[in-house]
């Protein structure tokens, strides 16, 4: 009797703790987090974020998830639609995301909830051109047909082409035309001569670049110093950056450019635990995330702090900011 005894509260014990297992599942936050295409570096680090949020579930309360997308417009119109609670985003697109956009390729509605949480990478822009090209600088653009990004992906191309262009004092109908091509199509597309222009942005190295040095001789176009300086002190969401030698085939020497910075952004309406959560957990596991990808290599704590940050900060994120000492207090844009 007494052994039957012993097994019946065995099972009830068993059967409890099974009990509390599942409603701590069930009282799981579940968040997600707009990403990329699969041929950028947005979704492998989406991935790598939610990775090590499932991992310590148990102490976050979180369950994460990532969706992927049709680059920085498409993942702000999600975020701003409760689709996902976080995104990642150029730096450019974080600002136009604040304030609205009306720009001659992109339109975007202004969500003044939206939130900075981190930098991550330089986003560069590249000018690809044939290695035969007589296009050889920035001033011999006019008249070329030109690859603006691609109809699976939105991104800060079009924004820095903008800026380059008004800068210049060019109209878009001094091109040839200004197009866009799918992604898998944009590399052959500029070593079949279909186009003169390719354009990326992107963290370094890039599977589209890499296969246009692999397929065809390149050149990336270098910007000049004037062209740097106007650009950026017009648009303070820019800001001069390189590629750098032996990334690609070909591309031997340092190559100046503009640039903007990945950000992982937010709503002002998410909790400030649950953000308070994501940014420790990046943050604790940074050597984690700088082996996803080479871009990601150099990251800092304090840069991604204070780099890049175009919009007000989450408190969330700026309470751990303050705490670890990567800001004297909170503070906003």
């Amino acid at each position: 009797m007494k052994i039957f005894l012993l097994l019946i509260l065995f099972v009830s014990i068993n059967s409890a703790v099974a009990a509390d297992m599942k409603i701590d599942l069930l009282d799981d936050t579940n968040i997600s987090i707009a990403t990329g295409s699969g041929y950028g570096v947005y979704y492998p680090i989406g991935n790598n974020i939610c990775r090590l949020i499932n991992h310590d579930r148990k102490s976050l309360g979180l369950r994460c998830k990532t969706e992927l997308s049709m680059g920085a417009p498409h993942n702000l119109s999600m975020l701003q639609n409760g689709e996902v609670d976080f995104a990642l985003v150029q730096s450019d697109w974080a600002k136009y995301g604040f304030y609205g956009v009306t720009s001659s390729s992109q339109k975007i509605k202004a969500n003044n909830q939206l939130r900075f949480i981190m930098s991550l990478h330089d986003e560069d822009l590249m000018l690809l051109v044939r290695r035969d090209s007589n296009i050889k600088a920035i001033d011999q653009l006019k008249g070329s047909i030109i690859s603006s990004g691609s109809v699976d992906s939105n991104s800060s191309i079009s924004t820095m082409l903008d800026g380059l262009i008004n800068v210049k004092g060019w109209k878009y109908s001094d091109f040839k035309s200004i197009n866009s091509i799918k992604l898998d199509e944009q590399a052959n597309s500029l070593c079949n001569k279909a186009i003169d222009v390719l354009t990326i942005v992107s963290g370094a190295p890039n599977t589209i670049v890499s296969e246009a040095a692999s397929d065809c001789e390149i050149s990336i176009l270098p910007f000049d110093e004037a062209t740097i300086t106007a650009i950026t002190q017009k648009y303070n969401e820019f800001f001069g950056g390189s590629i750098e030698p032996g990334i690609y085939p070909g591309i031997n020497r340092t190559v100046p450019t503009i640039a903007a910075k990945a950000v992982l952004v937010t709503n002002a309406s998410t909790s400030d635990k649950i953000v308070y959560g994501v940014t420790r957990i990046i943050m604790e596991n940074l050597e984690n995330l700088k082996k996803v990808h080479p871009s990601l290599a150099e990251l800092d704590r304090i840069s991604m702090v204070t780099l890049g940050r175009t919009i007000e900060m989450h408190p969330g994120a700026a309470l751990y900011y303050t705490e670890k000492g990567y800001l004297k207090k909170p503070v906003s844009y």
